[in-house]
């Protein structure tokens, strides 16, 4: 695989724009002395300049403007930040100048000249966010508003016995899942039907025990991602009486709780998880999104492309728990619960921008002719260590012969 063949497109600060061409520039720092009568001059070398390059390169389509501005923004912000680079891969950088241009022969396509200083790899201290410890606060508060809600939305109190056994039921049918791997029962939750708070808090205390109950954060997730739709495939309540409208609301109350748990709950799963590239050797703790996003991973070498597919899947489901109407009558979200979730996207978004800058995206890599995994390794990496991430990505069916199409990390 030549250069011609692959890493077309580039990335600053997580920001993905289109690559034409690099020009670097080298130089060394030299004094020059001069003395009066004579007609030579004499060189003192200083050591290397910097390591200055030139970017150019694009956006274009029909969302050009926003990906431009998107582009402009990152470049305009103070202090180093991460470039991927089309051939030498991921670098720390400084911004020197850069220049945005539009023309009308080329509509729908903005074109950079960025100027760049080269840092070295080793980075000064800086301050991190904690993401992890914000969204464990922000956890806190989302359940205890969550079960705020449920409290002041249920209530079996008038409904006729058979109302009640279906409210049972129901709970035992949405949180079968949780509990064949807690190895739980839901006689808690079902023993305080009649006092709200009480059977909301059994609820969360129920699910949360996901995380405890299995061997990896990984499945932990995938369990509680399966529950982001919980509830919405049972039995819709007709809304022909008062009474069979509390009992719609109750039935409601239930879904919107185990929802809302589930996703805090894998938010800070998410956030906690390792986006460190290490040696093939710790595949034993890693991470496989293949069930959660359609995007395996067989060591804990994980992906932009991963990471903002993770993000996706929990900012999606904040926009749906967001702007959810009660069927019964018609009602927004509780304020609390919608404040508390969008502190809950901010954090989200703001760790996955933070984490993903630093990760190598995925690619695809068309061999014309059948080539043994070790070797495309060796070819694309320099080692032959990512041949099993090759082949369990893209589910070959034997490692010696790859002779297709498939998704690799551009670097590692």
């Amino acid at each position: 695989m030549t250069w011609r063949q692959d890493l077309k497109t580039v990335s600053f600060r997580g920001v993905v724009f289109n690559y034409d061409s690099v020009e670097h520039d080298h130089a060394r720092r030299v004094a020059v002395h001069q003395f009066p009568g004579r007609d030579d001059i004499d060189a003192e070398d200083l050591g290397g300049g910097a390591k200055e390059f030139t970017l150019r390169g694009f956006v274009v389509g029909v969302n050009y403007v926003d990906d431009a501005d998107a582009l402009e923004i990152e470049l305009s912000k103070p202090g180093p930040g991460f470039l991927v680079h089309p051939f030498k891969g991921r670098m720390r950088v400084q911004v020197r100048s850069f220049r945005r241009s539009e023309n009308t022969s080329q509509g729908g396509k903005a074109s950079f000249e960025i100027r760049f200083f080269r840092l070295d790899e080793q980075q000064k201290a800086e301050a991190k966010t904690n993401h992890a410890a914000t969204v464990k606060k922000i956890k806190t508060k989302s359940i205890a508003n969550a079960i705020n809600d449920f409290a002041k939305k249920f209530n079996v109190l008038l409904q006729p016995l058979e109302f009640i056994q279906s409210i049972q039921d129901e709970v035992n049918n949405v949180l079968q899942a949780v509990t064949d791997i807690t190895k739980d029962t839901t006689d808690a939750i079902n023993g305080a039907l009649r006092t709200p708070f009480n059977m909301a808090v059994a609820i969360v205390t129920t699910v949360e025990n996901v995380s405890s109950s299995v061997s990896s954060v990984a499945d932990a997730f995938n369990v509680y991602k399966n529950l982001f739709d919980a509830g919405d495939d049972e039995a819709v309540v007709p809304l022909t009486t008062e009474t069979r409208k509390q009992q719609a609301r109750n039935q409601e109350a239930i879904h919107q709780l185990i929802q809302r748990t589930a996703l805090v709950n894998a938010a800070l799963l998410a956030i906690e998880l390792n986006y460190q590239a290490t040696e093939k050797n710790k595949a034993d703790d890693a991470v496989a999104f293949d069930d959660a996003f359609g995007v395996p991973v067989v060591t804990d070498v994980v992906s932009r492309t991963d990471a903002l597919a993770m993000r996706d899947v929990l900012l999606d489901k904040v926009d749906e728990l967001q702007n959810h109407q009660s069927r019964v009558d018609g009602g927004a979200v509780d304020d609390d619960v919608f404040f508390s979730f969008s502190d809950l996207r901010l954090a989200i978004a703001r760790d996955v921008a933070d984490k993903s800058a630093l990760l190598p995206v995925l690619i695809s890599v068309t061999r014309p002719t059948s080539v043994p995994a070790l070797v495309l390794s060796q070819e694309l990496y320099g080692s032959p260590l990512h041949a099993d991430d090759i082949v369990v990505r893209n589910g070959v069916l034997h490692p010696g012969f790859i002779n297709s199409t498939v998704q690799v990390l551009s670097n590692v």
